[in-house]
């Protein structure tokens, strides 16, 4: 197989501007640099496939949630190494009290969610590959959500390798 000048491909010299980027970035990187991307418009907001605010910010909140399930104590657990995650959900539900409640009730008191299913798979595969997944499925009339947790322990990190 031959092998490709990686130069040729993509020059040392190649410079990458967005064009949302601040005047002066644009400026710096020189006239012969066009910028790339698109720049986003809230008139697309309401089109289909558009992306309103509320919908990012729903979706962070509803990953960030995925930290927890409905086992006594995960939060804790979870939050002895990764103390942010406390806070988060701490935002996301409005108190320290309702941020340790199991996923299912926070589901459903704080966005209208039927929890499906909470996914907690861990062990090894066949092939001896890492397994530890967990997440949970939930639904509403308007919306199914599939959301996975973090990388929270050494056997996730394990896993993300495999």
């Amino acid at each position: 197989m031959k092998k490709r000048n990686r130069s040729a491909i993509r020059p040392a010299n190649t410079k990458f501007v967005m064009k949302d980027s601040p005047d002066q970035v644009k400026e710096s990187a020189g006239p012969d640099v066009e910028p790339k991307g698109r720049t986003y418009d809230c008139k697309h907001a309401g089109e289909p496939g558009g992306i309103r605010c509320e919908e990012l910010v729903l979706g962070m909140k509803l990953a960030s949630i995925a930290i927890t399930d409905d086992n006594e104590n995960t939060l804790k657990k979870v939050g002895k190494t990764n103390p942010w995650q406390i806070e988060a959900l701490k935002i996301v539900t409005g108190s320290k009290e309702e941020a340790h409640k199991p996923l299912s009730t926070i589901l459903s008191t704080h966005f209208d969610l039927k929890c499906d299913t909470i996914i907690d798979v861990s062990g090894f595969t066949a092939a001896g590959h890492f397994l530890d997944t967990q997440g949970y499925i939930a639904h509403n009339d308007e919306m199914i959500v599939l959301a996975y947790r973090c990388t929270t322990s050494a056997f996730d990190w394990l896993t993300n390798f495999s």
